[in-house]
């Protein structure tokens, strides 16, 4: 099973190269690596052609958003099985895409997912995302996985659709609605921490980000007929654990030293 895995970044230098380590450092061979560069200006590139022995392709060109440069990403893939790598995020281990691998094998699944740890610039655990098992009932309760470690078959996005670039902040709930609710495709879970995030995502960014972010998520919830105003509520909800109580066994300490 080959797996795809997609790197977006636009003027990210001095993170850009620890998501490339982070992949070059997986223990599973059968590895496409993409990076698609938004036409960065800041040395972002260079830091791109130093790994190009491995990056299996890249581009670095404007482009439409971060969502056009997934689409971009999704159109180059030849994988099985393709997983996005944000240019501030790394894995949480060596072995991730091994076990993503292993639990598509096991289950049958049209995609796995698992938990996500949000960091400060510090390194200190702010955030703890944990997944939970996938019911399809919970999505009417806001519920959706943790998207950066969200796998999914490629050939989902063939019979489905890429994702809407008229939205500049929930596509990725907008296709998680579509494959999840309308597709009713099947989901696995895998009870870890797969990805580290710096926390900084778009949707997080200001207030009027998070305003943006309600009303795409309201046109998501609507165009995939899953319900109302009332799920944009509970979609924020749902969240508010993952700030109250950390678990104290995700890591030992609460700092990440990355090498």
């Amino acid at each position: 099973m080959k797996v795809s895995v997609i790197t977006v970044v636009l003027n990210n230098f001095e993170k850009v190269e620890r998501a490339i380590k982070s992949v070059k450092g997986q223990t599973y061979e059968d590895l496409e690596y993409i990076v698609i560069d938004g036409g960065s200006t800041d040395g972002t590139v260079d830091v791109i052609k130093k790994y190009g022995g491995f990056i299996s392709k890249w581009v670095s060109e404007p482009d439409g958003g971060i969502y056009d440069a997934f689409n971009k990403g999704i159109r180059l893939s030849t994988g099985d099985v393709v997983g996005f790598l944000g240019s501030d995020d790394f894995y949480a281990e060596a072995t991730v895409i091994e076990k993503v691998v292993g639990r598509f094998k096991e289950s049958g699944a049209d995609g796995v997912y698992g938990d996500l740890l949000y960091v400060n610039r510090e390194g200190r655990i702010i955030r703890y995302w944990r997944g939970g098992k996938y019911r399809r009932e919970l999505i009417q309760r806001g519920w959706m996985p943790p998207h950066p470690t969200l796998f999914l078959k490629n050939e989902l996005y063939r019979t489905y659709g890429l994702y809407r670039t008229d939205m500049r902040v929930s596509a990725d709930y907008e296709m998680c609605l579509r494959l999840l609710w309308k597709a009713n495709i099947k989901l696995d879970y895998i009870p870890e921490v797969l990805v580290i995030m710096e926390r900084g995502g778009i949707s997080n960014r200001s207030i009027m980000s998070k305003i943006r972010t309600m009303i795409e998520d309201y046109r998501a919830i609507k165009d995939n007929e899953v319900g109302g105003i009332d799920l944009v509520i509970l979609k924020r909800l749902t969240k508010m654990h993952q700030f109250i109580k950390l678990r104290s066994d995700v890591y030992k300490g609460d700092v990440i030293v990355w090498f």
